[in-house]
């Protein structure tokens, strides 16, 4: 699955667009809201 998602890295990236994709396609219900802020923890790369 790790080397699936290389390869639909850099078909996006090299298309300068979303091409590949896993899993199904749901806007995020009131949009993306950023980074969150962690008070109890340092953020994982995931998290961004």
């Amino acid at each position: 699955m790790e080397y699936l998602s290389v390869i639909a890295d850099r078909l996006n990236t090299s298309h300068g667009q979303t091409l590949l994709h896993f899993g199904p396609w749901v806007d995020i219900p009131g949009g993306y809201a950023g980074a969150k802020i962690a008070f109890n923890r340092i953020p994982d790369a995931e998290d961004f």
